[in-house]
């Protein structure tokens, strides 16, 4: 519920769910039975795991990456959507876009 609150308050904010230590089947039949709200859903096959811990930082789940418009690292791991904090950093890069 939180991401939901999150994306309502930030329709710029595109999220996005990365799944690459489960099998695509059980990441699948999660994705129908909780359709989250992320804009995109992409599975990462086991054997590019170094890739997404290289880029994510951490080995575990959920993790949360916030990336500007540049393709640079605005946090990592970011606060929770639960967190307000995560709020205040949103808004302070949405601050930087505009000017």
């Amino acid at each position: 519920p939180h991401e939901q609150e999150l994306l309502a308050a930030y329709p710029d904010v595109d999220l996005i769910y990365i799944n690459y230590s489960t099998s695509k089947d059980v990441w699948l039949e999660y994705l129908k039975k909780h359709q989250p709200p992320a804009h995109f859903q992409l599975h990462i096959p086991g054997m590019r795991t170094k890739l997404v811990r290289s880029a994510a930082g951490t080995t575990g789940a959920p993790t949360y990456l916030m990336v500007d418009m540049e393709g640079e690292t605005v946090c990592r791991p970011c606060p929770k959507p639960s967190d307000p904090l995560l709020g205040e950093i949103i808004e302070e890069e949405l601050r930087k876009e505009s000017l």
